[in-house]
Order: structure tokens, then C-alpha cells, then sequence
């Protein structure tokens, strides 16, 4: 079994794959482990997740959740959904999952909200990954 905690390695390969990204540059590096406090925006955070046991008898493995938040100063959403699109296509393919092997990774939802006490527009991408020890 691996070292690293599952969901630890599973947003830090998120992190680094976005932090990569040439569409996602516009954010100034501001793509966060957690909600930071007085960010400028936009930025984009690796915020809520949840992990359960989905071994085998063969191998250790887990179900993760995990979402990611895009916060704009923007009136509408265009802007969120426009990096949303941006993050969608960096996860698609390729992601390396240090210590563990990923076996599928899917986005089960995607949500928008607006927050009027504070002006600011918010896109969820909630990723379910199913992850094996190597």
C-alpha cells in the first residue's frame, strides 16, 4: 500500500495538472489546496471531498469525492463555466496519481451559484475518482 494518503495524492495530482494548464494562467497561479482567506480572484480551490474503502481482495482501494470551486468577481457565470471547461479538459486524460493508479475519474456534477453578499459567482465540479494501491 502507498505511503500517501489517497485523497492527499489524489489533489495534489490535481494541483499540479492545473497548475500546468495555459488556459488556467489567467487565474495567476492562484489554485489553492483548501478555500483560501483574501484571495484575489479569480482563483480556484480544491475544496470539499470524501473518501470511502473500495477494496479488494486483491488490492487496497478507495472511492473519492472531491470538488473544486472557481470563484469570479464576475456578475453572471460565463467566467467560472469558461475555466470549469478549462479544468474538464486538463482532467480528462493523462492524470498521474503518485503512489496510487487511477482507474476512473468522472465529473458526477456541476453546480453555479451566485453570492450577492459578497458579489461573487461560484462553479462546483464535484469528481468522483476510484483509486487502487500499486
Amino acid at each position: 500500500m502507498s505511503g500517501t494518503h489517497p485523497m492527499a495524492a489524489l489533489k495534489a495530482a490535481f494541483r499540479a495538472r492545473l497548475l500546468d494548464d495555459p488556459a488556467l494562467a489567467a487565474m495567476g497561479g492562484r489554485i489553492h489546496d483548501g478555500v483560501p482567506r483574501n484571495s484575489a480572484t479569480p482563483f480556484l480551490a480544491l475544496a470539499d471531498g470524501a473518501m470511502r474503502d473500495n477494496a479488494t481482495n486483491d488490492a487496497a482501494g478507495y472511492v473519492v469525492d472531491l470538488d473544486i470551486s472557481i470563484v469570479t468577481k464576475e456578475r453572471g457565470s460565463a467566467e467560472g463555466l469558461a475555466f470549469a471547461r478549462a479544468v474538464e479538459a486538463r482532467l480528462d486524460t493523462g492524470l498521474v496519481v503518485t503512489g496510487w493508479r487511477l482507474v476512473l475519474l468522472v465529473l458526477r456534477e456541476q453546480l453555479v451559484r451566485q453570492d450577492a453578499a459578497n458579489g461573487t459567482a461560484r462553479v462546483a465540479l464535484r469528481y468522483r475518482a476510484f483509486i487502487e494501491a500499486v
